[in-house]
């Protein structure tokens, strides 16, 4: 597990990392996590279900850490969690995940998901804004809070 992912997981206390199985899936679209874990949910294994959190990356020196809000799949029965969302062809990254059932609870058909933030090598926290423009100073991670700047950083 990495630094960042230990960190994040102090921030958000009912949080849990996870093990996840990046699988291929017909149809499925880069940046379309949602969907994509819907329609993987709904293929013949009756007991996927869409789950959501964080994908830690990797750390970038100076850009910190990426941590990207997004959907993927449990097995209820074998408690196996499974990705069918594909990575660009030029990823490098190699990813944690941080499942985080807040941001199911806060989304909504306006917003699947909540800002993406980065961890920096002094510990400080931000949200991108709305328009991938620049960054937000964020005290905690609040992934309400992070829905509501969502709305409010298009400015």
């Amino acid at each position: 597990m990495k630094k960042a992912t230990r960190l994040f997981l102090k921030q958000r206390p009912n949080a849990e990392y996870v093990m996840v199985e990046e699988v291929k899936l017909d149809g499925a679209l880069p940046n379309h996590c949602y969907q994509n874990a819907e329609k993987l949910a709904k293929t013949n294994e009756a007991d996927l279900m869409i789950v959501s959190g964080w994908m830690v990356g990797d750390y970038f020196g100076e850009r910190g850490t990426p941590i990207i809000p997004h959907y993927w799949v449990c097995n209820e029965k074998t408690n196996r969690y499974y990705d069918s969302t594909p990575k660009p062809d030029n990823n490098t990254q190699n990813f944690d995940y941080v499942e985080d059932f807040d941001i199911f609870k806060y989304g909504s058909k306006d917003a699947y998901l909540p800002l993406s933030l980065k961890l920096l090598s002094n510990g400080k926290w931000q949200a991108r804004n709305e328009l991938g423009t620049g960054y937000i100073d964020l005290d905690k991670v609040d992934v309400e809070q992070l829905y509501k700047l969502r709305f409010n950083s298009k400015d």
